[in-house]
């Protein structure tokens, strides 16, 4: 188990942007068959950037505090990043059920990836936590989507943003390593556990800000069923696979 200093506070956005947090590889046959080849040969440039400019540094980090350090410093450098490519992304595709249905596959195949091979490549500790990071974004990602679509105005979103991105540069990290397993694996145990108090950061700012709404039962208190006791004993790892499946991508 690997201890960790409270991970940096994420940085404030100065300019909203409008595309909701997520992450899209060039690769998506969809998003071949969508973008004209001077925009997907921009975001694939934008892509290698991040990974030689902010990824790969901080994977090298030899220490956690160096890694708080050089995370605070990184955020400002993957927030100029980010911002553009969304504004690109969106510039070109304003359908937003198109966005959506690319989302889904690629939360999917992250997923799937951390379930299969996350405990051989990162941890089983690690991978926990990047899952239930995902699986809190996703279900953020979904309901962003489905507001955009229907045209519902959600308010003052900055801090929301800055909070999903803080997310994305952690996770990044995470699959970066995940995939090629190239750094730190001390450093990425780490960058998996920021990423999960993260994506908790987007979830707290998307229900104050209306985009999550959990339900308030009333009248007596039913009685424990066995799937609650089942919940209440089961592990990160069973917890995910107990959970609905809308809730679990």
């Amino acid at each position: 188990m690997v201890t960790t200093p409270v991970a940096p506070t994420p940085l404030d956005i100065d300019r909203p942007f409008t595309s909701p947090g997520a992450m899209f590889a060039p690769e998506i046959h969809e998003l071949e068959a969508r973008l004209p080849r001077h925009v997907l040969n921009a975001l694939e440039a934008i892509s290698r950037q991040m990974e030689i400019e902010i990824f790969g540094p901080l994977l090298r980090v030899e220490t956690i505090e160096q890694l708080k350090e050089e995370f605070g410093r990184a955020l400002p450098r993957y927030a100029g990043l980010y911002i553009p490519m969304s504004f690109l992304l969106w510039s070109q595709i304003p359908d937003m059920a198109f966005l959506a249905s690319i989302w889904t596959p690629v939360a999917a195949k992250l997923k799937e990836e951390l379930e299969s091979r996350g405990a051989e490549t990162i941890g089983e500790g690690a991978t926990s936590d990047a899952l239930v990071g995902l699986a809190t974004i996703s279900r953020v990602n979904r309901r962003l989507f489905e507001l955009e679509q229907a045209g519902v105005e959600i308010g003052d979103s900055q801090e929301l943003q800055s909070w999903t991105i803080a997310y994305w540069l952690a996770a990044s990290c995470v699959f970066s390593y995940h995939f090629d397993r190239v750094g730190n694996r001390q450093v990425v145990e780490a960058l998996a556990y920021w990423s999960r108090c993260y994506a908790a950061g987007v979830y707290r700012f998307a229900r104050s800000l209306g985009v999550i709404k959990v339900p308030v039962a009333q009248g007596p208190v039913p009685e424990t069923s066995e799937d609650d006791r089942i919940l209440s004993e089961a592990g990160l790892e069973d917890l995910l696979a107990h959970l609905p499946p809308e809730d679990s991508t």
